[in-house]
């Protein structure tokens, strides 16, 4: 499927698993040959295609890297992150681990994600796409406003 991919299959894939990107032609058609990328923004970083026609733009999950592989979010930001366009903000602690968290409570390394981002010119949006629930609608509401709090923090330290 990863190879045989054409740009219409990749596209409905994408929106049929729910992908937070930007589409468009590469930039980079040396790459396509030799470069097999797991995809964390389309919420399948098992699945491996090649960075084709099809990828321009990512909408990064540093989350989703240590739910789904267990690696560094940070490492595997380094490679694209000039081609990051979006940011979705979850933690996780672990490999599979709960990602209903708190920021700073799970090993996504925030400071370090947004700098290599604002190195790479980073200027796009960021959405709180996870946080505790809480016992209320208003406690959970709470927990999704220190999370906001928390990543503004990060930011005004860079």
């Amino acid at each position: 499927m990863a190879d045989a991919m054409n740009r219409r299959e990749f596209l409905q894939h994408t929106i049929l698993g729910g992908a937070a990107t930007t589409m468009g032609l590469s930039l980079w058609p040396a790459l396509s040959a030799s470069v097999q990328w797991p995809i964390g923004c389309f919420n399948r970083p098992w699945t491996t295609w090649r960075f084709d026609e099809a990828l321009k733009q990512i909408w990064y999950d540093a989350g989703n890297i240590i739910y789904y592989t267990g690696k560094n979010p940070v490492e595997e930001l380094k490679p694209i992150a000039q081609h990051v366009t979006g940011f979705c903000a979850k933690d996780c602690g672990a490999l599979q681990g709960d990602v209903m968290i708190q920021f700073g409570t799970g090993k996504v390394d925030f400071a370090a994600v947004f700098g290599t981002l604002k190195a790479a010119g980073f200027d796009g949006p960021i959405m709180v796409e996870c946080c505790t629930i809480g016992a209320s609608a208003e406690e959970t509401m709470a927990n999704a406003r220190a999370n906001r709090v928390f990543l503004e923090q990060v930011l005004a330290r860079l």
